[in-house]
């Protein structure tokens, strides 16, 4: 590649040459994908803390770049549909690979923030454009693989993600796309946009895939454009290049304000596609006609767009009355003391819900049952039966009592039994306006 040429303000490093680099990989193990990709780290590392000259510098990113898009399958491989949380070994691997983008991600912002004005002004913009790119895409795999294991965001991404963006836009290739691969920065962004609008920590993994291939059909029905009047708040997100976060839904909050570069990131184009897609689908229409995969005529993948439909609107999420209630629960630790709270308790909800004569009914059941518990340990020990099982055992398992655990759903207060001494398994017991839940 033709990069910018040299400069005079710093001196070739014989570490980090192109030579030197390209001997050090070719040293690499071949069959320890994870000890290749712990010394790549580290050698990165140590390249981007290096004052190199800007051809050198992208050229021995080049280089570094190449080695990492053949080891990154390798470790992914590893992390097919993994299942939270994930264990140790597989963990380590995410944190390479995290890594790796990462550390290419700084070099390509570097490659670029680092270049003087006055060279801009020269006409290498059209050379900074494909690092540019690179440097927004690796961003933005990172942020895609940290949804993918339900992990939080990488911080400062976003705030790197703004920046080259508008840069981009600085430079007017903001809808320019690239050699390999074909995207451009606009493209980059406005994905990364659309899938954290998503909210990709409710989906699965097999979503998740499914989602990124909806947007490589159908991202670019989304609009990125200057702020102005909002008279409608669907479909309307607002964006603040100054926050480290990817923006917020106008639906959401009504008083959402701009500062100097603000964008907007307008969805109503893709959110009417999904309308017609779903209503066709209903319609037993096929999907390949429609410009989707065969698996959209199932159900799983229509209730995934709809869900993807009310994120896009920014539609807010209607509350239950349940997340608004803080019931209190009362904990008992012994049979003796359950069934003694059961025996006051169990008349007062019959009368409440059945009159008094159920309310008798109960507790004539809790009295038989609490002389069966005391006949039963009474009766002496017997002969292993037949079944090969004692009669101690059998004794054992008739006087186990037999009842469902019911407790609201927030814990509140509990009273521990003293006579139990924390012996026995504790069983709570609660009751609450309205019923109660199982649990």
């Amino acid at each position: 590649m033709n990069f910018i040429a040299p400069g005079h303000e710093s001196l070739p490093d014989p570490d980090f040459g192109p030579e030197q680099m390209r001997a050090w990989l070719s040293a690499l193990p071949q069959h320890d994908a994870t000890a290749a990709a712990a010394a790549l780290i580290e050698r990165m590392v140590a390249f981007n803390r290096a004052d190199l000259q800007p051809r050198a510098h992208l050229r021995t990113l080049e280089m570094l770049r190449d080695h990492v898009e053949g080891l990154v399958p390798l470790l992914e491989h590893r992390l097919a549909k993994p299942a939270p949380p994930l264990a140790g070994p597989m963990r380590q691997i995410a944190h390479l690979i995290e890594k790796l983008f990462k550390e290419l991600a700084a070099g390509y912002t570097r490659a670029v923030l680092s270049v003087p004005r006055s060279w801009l002004s020269l006409g290498y913009r059209a050379q900074l454009h494909t690092p540019l790119v690179r440097a927004m895409d690796y961003h933005a795999r990172r942020l895609s693989l940290a949804h993918r294991l339900y992990a939080r965001s990488p911080g400062a991404v976003w705030a790197e993600l703004h920046r080259l963006f508008l840069l981009a836009r600085g430079w007017r290739v903001a809808a320019e796309r690239i050699e390999s691969p074909r995207r451009s920065p606009l493209d980059v962004y406005r994905t990364a946009l659309l899938l954290a609008f998503a909210q990709p920590s409710r989906l699965t993994c097999d979503e998740h895939e499914r989602l990124q291939d909806y947007l490589a059909r159908y991202a670019d029905l989304a609009e990125i454009v200057p702020p102005a009047t909002v008279t409608d708040p669907a479909c309307v997100f607002a964006i603040d290049p100054h926050r480290d976060r990817p923006g917020v839904a106008y639906a959401k909050r009504h008083d959402a304000e701009f500062e100097n570069g603000a964008l907007l990131l307008k969805t109503a184009r893709l959110v009417e596609r999904i309308d017609v897609q779903l209503r066709r689908l209903r319609k037993g229409i096929s999907a390949a006609s429609l410009g989707l995969p065969d698996e959209a005529s199932s159900l799983a993948y229509q209730e995934m767009l709809q869900r993807l439909r009310g994120h896009w609107r920014g539609d807010r999420a209607a509350r239950s009355a349940r997340t608004r209630f803080h019931p209190r629960v009362n904990a008992w630790v012994g049979l003796r003391d359950i069934w003694r709270a059961l025996r006051a308790e169990l008349p007062r909800d019959g009368v409440q819900e059945a009159g008094a004569g159920r309310a008798v009914d109960a507790r004539d059941r809790v009295d038989r049952a609490e002389r069966e518990l005391a006949r039963l340990r009474a009766a002496p020990h017997v002969r292993r039966g037949a079944a090969g099982r004692s009669g101690r055992a059998r004794r054992d398992q008739a006087a186990r009592p037999r009842f469902n655990l019911r407790v609201p759903g927030t814990l509140g207060a509990v009273e521990q039994s003293r006579a139990s001494g924390g012996r026995a398994p504790a069983t709570c017991a609660g009751r609450r306006p309205g019923g109660v839940q199982a649990l």
